[in-house]
């Protein structure tokens, strides 16, 4: 794994990477090449340290075999002349393989084809904007060839601080020859050659009988008479594959070539972490495989759909961070709103937005945009510096930020956020969880969406819950099971389905300390969607001592009734267990068993018999939440501080507190996401010798005032040698 803080960052570790995206583009009229070093000396003016832009082939290579990279080499001379690092998008941009548009003469020369995007579509380029599907043979190895290009020619350039394989990706679906040629490779192999395999397990909904893995063709949907549901799964799957796929093999090819080996990175959508990224073929954790470090988009004002939840904005930032290979789990943002779109973010929600970035690990800050484009679409939009290049407000005070994080560079780089607890959210169980909620064909993707939401409350309630008590919070999914154990508490929303090695890693965990809580519906199907007789499948039954063999919905429901005489409503589905071993901590009405835990090996397994996350969400209950808040305790999950709010240390006051450890010490930061200003006194372990990062003044552990949407970070150096 490349370090992340490459090669720039390893010569220069003061310096922190703030900066913004600048020309060249990747589409529209860029801003006078002959203002650019007029621009990169304000840009010292500003604190700004690095920048980034497109290499956009269809802009490089207009004519085949003539390429022109006077640009980029004058933006490098520049990066070298001020000391600004230099970041260079040289694959895909959103779902094409080069940049926004690939070259032109790819279809007028060689006939490449766009992507199909349903089995009865025509796919035919018939406009000048054009597009090819990047399964395409050709293309590949010719858009592969020129990335080589541009890594080799700049791989000696210190001016070049890292490399980013896409911007924003996401992927259709594609039904052309060329990708159901991919497929059905893909399928032989996950089956491993075994065609009478794949009719069993495609052949649930309706019989298949495929004779040949020719015959062999993507379903078209999904849901209750869209199409079988397995096949939908391994369609998804391979979708996920396919872009990651070639995120991997431009993070090879820039590994190859590249001889100062600087991070490969790429933008991710930070709000598609709410299962939208499924709808939209991006993986997670494969998409953080191909990358040496997680980077994001994080627009939270800008768009129409945007949202400065804050509850919203945690949840994703440790998404992200949960899926970064990179030792510390450090995060890049690549593109955050600067300028007025639809909406502008003001001063005090992009300060609050930087702050709560540095708290998840972020390590990097690139605007979008230095200035803005001059023709087309976005004339006049996001755009930091007025449109003459002249500095504006919302510059000074983003180069004010920066100037602050450049005097601590070399702490702010070298601390990161621990581990305490973690939700457990695997990617295969988004795809199922879709097929099996989402429901509809194909077109009706946003209607799918609007039901998927209510079942993934279930997600955001495990969540909110520690987030509420300041407990760190991280996921758990495929690529990150061999490090559970580093966690005290891991909780189990919405995994209806489970698989043999989820119930291992399950099993081992508890059985070497771990504590798990499980809401219902609990592994009562596997990873083919096949219902097993009874619930928890794969010997998670000896794990949590209990078992249960049926439902019923709420309609029917008693009341639970707690040890200390405390109640609570069940919430959507229930079940009444079966013990085989565990104890009561709640009963039904009825007197049968409602939540139940069992001791196995050095650890404790929990299961409640509703969703009782998905209520946390919604509708709280005093008594359950009352039994979790003392589980996480006794686990040792406790919260990052003490915090008193207006007098009042209450869970859900929109106040926040994270805190960050490394080598060069440690740094509290502390965020009011109300509106409204708050009093604040906070009960921290190890207070002495912390001062405010931005005064410099000692801090005194008495109450103050944090004004609406302020942060605010307390740090202490450790002495060096």
């Amino acid at each position: 794994m490349i370090d992340a803080l490459s090669d720039f960052q390893s010569e220069h570790p003061e310096r922190f990477l703030f900066g913004a995206s600048v020309a060249p583009f990747a589409k529209s009229l860029d801003y006078p090449e002959e203002e650019w070093e007029s621009d990169f000396q304000k840009m010292k003016e500003l604190n700004i340290t690095a920048v980034r832009c497109y290499v956009a082939w269809d802009r490089v290579e207009q004519k085949e075999g003539e390429l022109d990279f006077h640009a980029y080499d004058h933006l490098c001379e520049l990066g070298l002349k001020y000391g600004i690092g230099i970041i260079l998008n040289l694959g895909g941009v959103f779902s094409c393989l080069t940049g926004v548009y690939p070259p032109q003469w790819l279809v007028r020369k060689y006939g490449c084809k766009p992507p199909k995007p349903t089995p009865t579509a025509v796919a035919e380029n018939a406009s000048p904007r054009i597009s090819i599907c990047l399964d395409n043979p050709l293309y590949r190895r010719k858009a592969f060839a020129f990335m080589e290009t541009v890594v080799k020619r700049y791989a000696e350039n210190r001016a070049v601080i890292g490399w980013m394989s896409w911007n924003e990706p996401a992927l259709p679906f594609c039904y052309c020859k060329d990708t159901q040629k991919r497929f059905r490779k893909w399928l032989q192999d996950k089956y491993n050659g075994n065609l009478a395999e794949l009719n069993r397990v495609w052949g649930t909904e309706f019989p298949i009988n495929y004779e040949s893995w020719e015959e062999v063709q993507a379903p078209a949907g999904f849901g209750f008479t869209g199409g079988g549901l397995n096949a939908w799964r391994d369609w998804h799957l391979f979708t996920h594959w396919r872009l990651a796929d070639a995120m991997g093999t431009i993070r090879d090819i820039v590994h190859k070539f590249d001889a100062l080996q600087r991070p490969v990175t790429s933008n991710l959508v930070y709000s598609l972490a709410y299962y939208r990224h499924t709808m939209a073929n991006l993986n997670l954790d494969m998409a953080g495989g191909a990358l040496d470090v997680v980077g994001l988009s994080f627009y939270t004002r800008a768009h129409t759909g945007d949202t400065f939840d804050p509850l919203h904005k945690a949840y994703c930032l440790s998404r992200y961070r949960s899926v970064s290979r990179e030792p510390s789990r450090r995060m890049w943002i690549l593109e955050t709103e600067a300028g007025p779109n639809v909406r502008q973010i003001t001063e005090p929600q992009r300060k609050l937005n930087h702050w709560m970035a540095l708290a998840h690990n972020v390590k990097c800050f690139l605007l979008w945009i230095y200035r803005c484009r001059y023709s087309d679409n976005q004339v006049g939009n996001f755009n930091m510096m007025a449109w003459d290049g002249s500095i504006t407000n919302r510059a000074r005070y983003n180069g004010e930020f920066s100037k602050m994080l450049q005097s601590h560079g070399r702490l702010m780089n070298n601390v990161s956020v621990g581990r305490t607890a973690a939700v457990f959210a695997p990617e295969l169980q988004s795809i199922l969880t879709l097929a099996t909620h989402g429901g509809g064909l194909v077109p009706n993707l946003e209607s799918a969406a609007k039901e998927l939401e209510v079942c993934t409350r279930s997600l955001k309630g495990a969540y909110k819950f520690l987030w509420d008590r300041n407990i760190p919070a991280d996921f758990i999914s495929e690529w990150n099971l061999r490090d559970m154990n580093q966690y005290k508490l891991i909780l189990l929303p919405m995994m209806e389905n489970m698989t043999p090695e989820w119930a291992e890693a399950i099993r081992q965990y508890v059985e070497q300390g771990g504590t798990v809580i499980a809401e219902s519906p609990f592994a009562f199907k596997d990873d083919d969607n096949f219902l097993h007789g009874r619930a928890p499948i794969f010997g998670l039954e000896e794990v949590f001592g209990a078992w249960t063999n049926d439902r019923e919905g709420r309609e029917s429901a008693p009341k639970m009734v707690f040890d200390n005489g405390g109640t609570a409503d069940v919430f959507f589905y229930w079940h009444e267990w079966h013990l085989t071993g565990a104890q009561v901590l709640a009963k039904y009405e009825t007197g049968t068993p409602a939540i139940v835990a069992n001791r196995y090996g050095k650890g404790l397994a929990i299961m409640a018999g509703t969703e009782i996350f998905r209520q946390y969400f919604s509708e709280p209950q005093e008594a359950t939440t009352a039994l979790l808040e003392r589980v996480a305790t006794e686990a040792g999950a406790t919260p990052t501080a003490r915090v008193l709010v207006n007098g009042d240390d209450s869970p859900g006051s929109l106040v926040e507190v994270a805190k960050l450890d490394g080598t060069e010490g440690t740094v509290y930061i502390i965020l009011n996401h109300n509106e409204e200003e708050r009093l604040m006194e906070i009960f921290l372990k190890d207070a002495d010798g912390l001062k405010d990062l931005e005064t410099g003044q000692p801090f005194d552990g008495k109450a103050f005032v944090m004004p609406p949407l302020g942060g605010r970070a307390l740090y202490r150096e450790n002495v060096r040698k």
